[in-house]
């Protein structure tokens, strides 16, 4: 499965919102109780999300379908190579 930043952004911002977590806090040095809760939620809440993204498939296959998605090749070369590096980070 492939998680974005923005994903992770995302879930980080719906816990502060929440008030699990103070403004632009981040601790470096130790996590207390309240930080080793707040990532078990987080990586709860990223193993519970779909495998495979149906919003992003169907979106892409109707701008496939209207002639409008045309990625270049420099595109498609970076997205496999992210792919190939994200894949080597979760073996």
């Amino acid at each position: 499965m492939r998680i974005t930043t923005e994903q992770v952004k995302a879930l980080l911002n719906e816990r502060r919102k929440g008030g699990q977590l103070a403004h632009n806090e981040v601790k470096t040095e130790r996590l207390g109780d309240a930080d080793l809760k707040l990532l078990h939620e987080v990586k709860q809440a990223i193993l519970a999300m779909p495998e495979v993204r149906q919003e992003l498939v169907h979106e892409i296959r109707e701008r496939i379908e209207r002639g409008e998605y045309n990625p270049s090749a420099d595109e498609i070369v970076d997205a496999m190579i992210r792919r190939a590096i994200a894949d080597r980070a979760g073996d």
